[in-house]
């Protein structure tokens, strides 16, 4: 993105914020303080300049490929995703600003009720798309989930372990309960610590 930015506006003066140009804490602010300043005409950067920077200068946001907030699997991805588009979408028409702020979405997928929710700041849509989908598939709040994980540097005592609690945990009578093969987690190595991990869902009666 951002050497396509150097080519689309060869003289404007562009920064990139993210997790390698912010190593240094001091970085942030100094970054923070240049383009509050209007020293920088275009700023490139990762969800880490969405929360809290008051800029009333900034009238456009554009947030690239979207579609990737939805890549992990995981309950609460819709409300992340909806949670950082509405947050990074509030950084431009800031109250004091000069023009009023616009904001662009990238996404293959316009018709997604997240995407539309956020682009019309329509959290009732989010609220209860969400809510019919829970109910169905019987998650939180219409169920619980647990998620046992098991870790070590020796990745054969990990798999070992797993399956020895796996084959337990199924000779067991759990009531209204599913419990889902030991499976590999998205980031398989934390630290040099190998993870896999157990999922058991429980159906909550009552709904």
């Amino acid at each position: 993105v951002e050497r396509e930015i150097y080519q689309i506006f060869p003289g404007a003066r562009i920064a990139r914020a993210d997790s390698q140009t912010m190593k240094n804490p001091r970085f942030y602010s100094e970054i923070y303080q240049k383009f509050s300043k209007q020293h920088i005409d275009i700023l490139v950067g990762t969800q880490i300049i969405s929360k809290g920077w008051d800029l009333p200068s900034v009238s456009l946001v554009g947030i690239i490929d979207a579609d990737n907030l939805f890549s992990i699997p995981d309950l609460d991805t819709n409300v992340r995703a909806y949670q950082n588009i509405v947050q990074v979408s509030g950084r431009s028409g800031r109250p004091g600003a000069k023009f009023s702020g616009s904001v662009v979405i990238q996404t293959f997928n316009p018709e997604h009720f997240v995407i539309k929710a956020a682009a019309n700041r329509n959290y009732r849509l989010l609220y209860e798309k969400e809510l019919s989908e829970r109910r169905i598939l019987s998650m939180p709040p219409f169920g619980k989930i647990i998620k046992l994980i098991f870790q070590d540097s020796n990745s054969k005592k990990v798999d070992l372990e797993t399956a020895r609690v796996f084959l337990d945990l199924s000779k067991e009578k759990v009531g209204k309960a599913k419990i889902y093969e030991p499976q590999t987690p998205l980031i398989p190595n934390v630290r040099g610590r190998w993870r896999k991990q157990i999922i058991i869902k429980v159906i909550n009666e009552k709904f």
